[in-house]
């Protein structure tokens, strides 16, 4: 059972890492919002969205000022690893 949520936790997570790699690839190229992969980038962005808000917030609040470079998807990166690790951690730990 414990490898069971240590799997799924994993993909979750590698699959959250993905979707922010690909919307930081996605936001330096300028597609039309018509074509196919102007509506991958904006399903993208609407999936991702809720993830990266709060360390964009959280950077805003502590003056962190990146300029035109979004560093909020590399700490929301970070922090889904760190909290992949943790719960993977905490699973194997359980009495299952």
């Amino acid at each position: 059972m414990a490898s069971i949520l240590t799997l799924a936790v994993a993909w979750i997570a590698r699959i959250l890492v993905y979707l922010l790699f690909i919307r930081a690839i996605l936001s330096w190229v300028n597609v039309p919002y018509y074509s196919t992969v102007g509506k991958a980038k904006d399903l993208i962005a609407q999936l991702t969205e809720p993830i990266i808000n709060p360390f964009r917030q959280l950077m805003s609040r502590l003056g962190i000022n990146t300029g035109m470079f979004d560093f909020s998807l590399l700490v929301a990166m970070i922090a889904i690893e760190f909290i992949r690790s943790v719960l993977i951690r905490l699973i194997w730990l359980l009495p299952l």
